[in-house]
């Protein structure tokens, strides 16, 4: 199933003609992705607070609908404040796990599946650290987890039909150069 991420323009005849528009743009401006919709297009972290309680505060005085969470940070074992999704109300805000401190394509393919499988989210914010010390991403491993994310086997894409009904057999799961031909905003909510 391929998702498109779009926005809708509606409110922009009415702020054209003075009509309500918040700080951020036209009042009805929503960032649709797959069966969501969001009003807000900031995505907000969990990490570096100094307290779970700081960073609900943050969540909340931001307006954020999305925040993202390393996976490898997650104690599903904790219950109660002792856990990081505790503080998050889950009701409001969409929950898109990443992989964070991965610095194989395997291995962030193994983070998103122990993401979704935990039940986190059936969406992943797909992260592949390149340098160390920056931790400046790396693209080509970047790329392979993609395809690996996306695609049954490391050596097949799915076609692009709406029912993705078969598999289209690529040379080698390092298409990096045919990223130009591949869409950059296509987002898998189900493997």
């Amino acid at each position: 199933m391929t998702t498109s991420i779009h926005t809708t323009n509606a409110a922009m005849a009415a702020s054209s003609s003075g009509g309500p528009t918040s700080a951020g743009g036209p009042a009805n401006d929503a960032l649709v992705i797959a069966d969501r919709t969001f009003t807000s297009r900031l995505v907000v972290g969990t990490g570096k607070y100094p307290s779970h309680a700081v960073m609900q505060a943050a969540h909340i005085a931001s307006g954020t609908e999305m925040v993202t969470v390393a996976v490898r940070r997650v104690d599903l074992a904790a219950k109660g404040e002792g856990s990081l999704l505790h503080w998050i109300n889950r009701e409001k805000i969409f929950l898109l796990p990443n992989t964070a401190g991965c610095y194989t394509a395997d291995d962030a393919i193994r983070t998103a599946r122990l993401g979704r499988e935990a039940g986190l989210s059936n969406w992943v914010k797909l992260e592949v650290i390149g340098d160390e010390q920056t931790l400046f991403p790396d693209n080509e491993a970047l790329i392979e987890a993609t395809a690996g994310w996306c695609c049954p086997t490391p050596t097949t894409i799915r076609s692009p039909a709406a029912s993705w009904p078969t598999p289209v057999p690529l040379p080698s799961c390092r298409w990096a150069r045919q990223l130009d031909q591949v869409s950059a905003f296509r987002i898998r909510t189900t493997c």
